[in-house]
C-alpha cells in the first residue's frame, strides 16, 4: 500500500513545481533556517493573549511537566517557499492519529476564521473518524462513544491500551500513557500559530490538508481516490486563499 503522505506531495508538487515545495517524504526535508518552530511556546515571542492560549491549552492537554526546547522544524510535512502566490507557509496532511479529544481542545483556541478548524473540529467529533483514529494508535476496543475531555479519554486510553507504542507513549512534557497524543495535539497548535511568532515575519498561515476530507469528497479510501481528483481537491483548496 502506498504512503499515504508520499501521494498527496507528489500531487502538491505538480500543481505547484518542484521549486516551491519542501516535505520530508520528497527527499527535501525543511530545516531550522527555513521556519522557526520550536517545542516551547515561549520561544516564539508571543504576545500576551497567545501566551495565555498556550498556558490553558497545556493544562487541557494535561501537560505535567516543564516543555523541553529544540527545534521542530525538520518534523513539518511541508513548506511551500517563495511562492508567487501563495507565498511562504507550513503546509500540513493530517492522518487518523490527528483528530482525537486531545486535538479536540486546541481547536478551540483558533478563531473560527482559520479554514480547517470548522472541518478539523466535525472530524473530532465524529464516531466513525474516533475509530479509525484508535486503529491507527493501536486500541483494539471501540466504544459507542467519544470522551466529553481529555481526562476521560486519557484514562479509557490506559485502560484500553494492548501495549506501550509510539502513538500513545508517555513522552517529555506529558509523562502519561497517551502523552504523545497530548503532545501531538500541542505541536499542531504550534504549528497552527507559528506565522505569528516574531521570528516568522515572512510566514503566512498554516495550511492543512485533512485525509477525512479529502476521503469524504470522493466517497472512497484514500488509496482508491485518482491522483486527478487529489489534485482538484488540492486546487480549490488554494483557490481559497487568492
Amino acid at each position: 500500500m502506498k504512503n499515504k503522505e508520499s501521494i498527496f506531495f507528489q500531487n502538491l508538487k505538480i500543481i505547484l513545481g518542484e521549486k516551491f515545495i519542501k516535505a520530508k517524504i520528497l527527499s527535501k526535508p525543511v530545516k531550522k533556517e527555513d521556519v522557526f518552530l520550536d517545542k516551547n511556546y515561549i520561544k516564539y515571542q508571543f504576545n500576551y493573549d497567545i501566551n495565555k492560549i498556550f498556558d490553558l491549552a497545556l493544562n487541557e492537554l494535561l501537560c505535567n511537566e516543564s516543555i523541553p526546547d529544540g527545534s521542530l522544524s525538520h518534523y513539518v510535512d511541508g513548506l511551500i517557499y517563495n511562492h508567487p502566490i501563495f507565498g511562504k507557509r507550513i503546509i500540513e496532511f493530517d492522518e487518523e492519529q490527528h483528530f482525537n479529544p486531545f486535538r479536540k481542545e486546541t481547536l478551540k483556541y483558533l478563531s473560527d476564521s482559520v479554514l480547517y478548524k470548522k472541518v478539523y473540529s466535525e472530524h473530532c467529533n465524529d464516531l466513525t473518524c474516533f475509530h479509525r483514529m484508535l486503529c491507527k494508535i493501536r486500541i483494539k476496543y471501540f466504544p459507542n462513544y467519544i470522551p466529553q475531555n481529555t481526562v476521560i479519554f486519557q484514562d479509557f486510553i490506559e485502560k484500553n491500551k494492548m501495549n506501550e507504542n509510539g502513538y500513545i507513549n508517555k513522552t517529555n512534557g506529558f509523562k502519561f500513557c497517551g502523552g504523545r497524543i497530548a503532545q501531538r495535539a500541542y505541536y499542531d497548535l504550534l504549528r497552527d500559530y507559528a506565522h505569528l511568532a516574531k521570528q516568522n515575519n515572512d510566514l503566512s498561515p498554516t495550511l492543512r490538508f485533512s485525509l477525512f476530507e479529502i476521503e469524504s469528497t470522493y466517497c472512497k479510501s484514500f488509496n482508491n481516490i485518482k491522483d486527478s481528483e487529489i489534485q482538484e481537491f488540492i486546487i480549490t483548496s488554494l483557490n481559497l486563499l487568492k
